[in-house]
This record gives C-alpha cells, structure tokens and sequence, in this order.
C-alpha cells in the first residue's frame, strides 16, 4: 500500500546543497530526485508514494519543509526516489510543530533543541498531518499540492458475468476514461487552480483532496484530446452542465453563456456574463480557444432550435 511520510534532510546535508545557491523560503529545490538513506522504515514506501522530506535550519529550531518527491520508485541502489521533478517551494512550517500527529500519535519533540533527533525516524503522515501541510504550502507560496492518489486505488470496474459484448466494451471504455481523467487532473488543478473556472468554488476534504473535476470542452468521444488545450476545471454541478451544454464560453470575449432557458435556474443564473477564469499562460491559447469555440458553436446549434440539454457526455 503506497503512503505518504515525512523524512528529515541532514543539517549538513543541505547546507552543503544551497551553498552558493540563492535558496532560502519561497525557492524550489528542482534537481533532487533521491533520498539517501538506509532507514528501515523507508522500506515502507512502496511504488506511488509520497515524500515529505524537511531540515531544521542550523543554528535555529525551525522546522522548514523543503521539497516533496511524489509517486516514489528505488533507485538502482534501493534509496526512495521522485520519478518527478519537485515543484514544492521551501515553505516555514515551524508552526506545525506541535499539530502534526503521525499515524502513531506522537507528535514532533521540539523543545530544548532536539527536533532533528525527534525527526531521526521518517514518520507516516495522517490525512489531517497532509491537509495542514497543504495549507501551510498554499498559504506561503501559492503552490497547490497535487491530489495524492496512490496505484492501490488505481480505477478497475467490476465485470458481471454474462455481460454482452457491448457492454463490456462500455465498461472498459469507463474504466479507461477514469483512469485518463485521474492521470490529467493533478495537471489541470497545477495550472489553474483548485476552484472552478466558471463558478469560483473551491471545496476540500480533510486530507487535501480538491472537488473540482477535468472538464473535456471538446468530448473524448468526437476525438477531444485528453490535453491540458482542451480541459477546464470545473466544480461537478457545472462539469454536467457543461458536458450538456447549458452553459459555455464565447471564445471572442471568454464570458459564460447560459441557455435562455436557464437564465433564472438558481445553478446558473450567476453564470451568465460572468468572466472565464484566466486562462494560464502556459496553456497555448489558440488551441484552447479552438476548443471552446467549437464548444460553443454548438451550444448555440442547440438552443438555435429549442434544445436545453444534449444527451452525449464530453467523455
């Protein structure tokens, strides 16, 4: 079962690291990849798990986390490794000292200078510990923490026995669409946030996991590829309006749309003529714009001729 923990950076060890570099709160470490150390308990971070790795800065008993190494594999000598590079700024989480709990809970021994040796043994983290730690990142340096999800939770669908053919393709075909949608959406949520782009909402479960969902503007069934170009963040009462095309974005203007129809349903009365979230800028624009275009062609198609809902999905 993959998990997530927390490990300790040597004092030395990352002294030695920044020497020269402009490191210190806010700057992100992006070229370690392996933890070195022959820990027993580092045993137990299976494929898919997650690091938290921290140092208490010489000379002080502060508690900084300096970067976190996601979906683990070994490296050819077996030490934990990041198969991604770290994009998780070195963010002061001092006041967490006495709120992590760990799965065993016994919190972290700070006072009288003995941190560092509290730390000696990597501890697993709870759903509240990882929750905190988001906020902290979040709140510090604007950084969102992708969902963790780990392979054991990876998507399979249950097959009935005596399924036709059909069906079983449709089964496999949904499977595959989770499974696509759950690799993209760490992505998505990188770039433009955890809230939605149409509405603003942003909802959170106690171990960090964000509500929004990957939006396809052009349907994976008519060939929308499964790209960063053709997705929006959305929370989940807008994503089925959306896929349903009660709602879309002028690509001229990047203002919400909603059907005539609709325009006094309490879901979506607020939307009309309200502003599409920014578009990030590392997303090229002319290829999402085309999207949204073709979106919204369609979406005028079918209030053209008094449609208020469409009955094929955008996955």
């Amino acid at each position: 079962m993959s998990i997530q923990m927390l490990a300790i950076v040597n004092k030395a060890i990352f002294k030695d690291e920044i020497e020269g570099r402009e490191y210190g709160l806010g700057r992100t470490i992006n070229d370690w990849r392996t933890y070195v150390s022959d820990h027993p308990r580092l045993d137990e971070l299976t494929s898919g798990s997650r690091l938290f790795l921290v140092c208490v800065p010489p000379q002080t008993n502060h508690l900084w986390l300096v970067a976190v190494y996601e979906s683990i594999k070994r490296s050819e000598r077996g030490y934990p490794q990041s198969t991604r590079k770290n994009k998780t700024p070195i963010t002061d989480i001092t006041h967490l000292r006495d709120k992590l709990r760990f799965d065993n809970g016994i919190g972290i021994k700070w006072r009288g200078g003995v941190m560092a040796q509290s730390l000696q043994t990597p501890r697993i983290l709870t759903e509240d510990d990882v929750r905190l730690l988001a906020q902290a990142i979040r709140k510090q340096t604007g950084h969102v923490l992708p969902p963790f999800r780990a392979p054991s939770e990876e998507l399979s669908i249950p097959i009935p026995s005596g399924s036709s053919k059909a069906e079983k393709e449709r089964l496999r075909e949904q499977c595959s669409r989770l499974a696509r949608d759950q690799a993209l959406r760490p992505k998505v949520i990188e770039l433009w946030g955890p809230s939605c782009a149409a509405c603003g909402l942003e909802l959170f479960s106690v171990d960090g996991a964000f509500e929004v969902e990957v939006a396809h503007i052009r349907p994976v069934s008519e060939d929308g590829p499964g790209w960063t170009t053709n997705t929006l963040p959305l929370c989940r009462t807008h994503h089925w309006a959306f896929d349903r095309h009660l709602f879309s974005v002028d690509p001229v203007t990047l203002c919400l749309q909603v059907a005539p129809s609709l325009r006094k349903s309490p879901a979506l009365a607020a939307l009309h003529g309200r502003g599409l979230r920014r578009i990030p800028k590392s997303i090229e624009r002319a290829a999402i714009t085309q999207a949204l275009r073709d979106h919204f062609q369609q979406f005028r198609r079918a209030h053209r001729r008094g449609a208020s809902v469409l009955s094929h999905p955008a996955h």
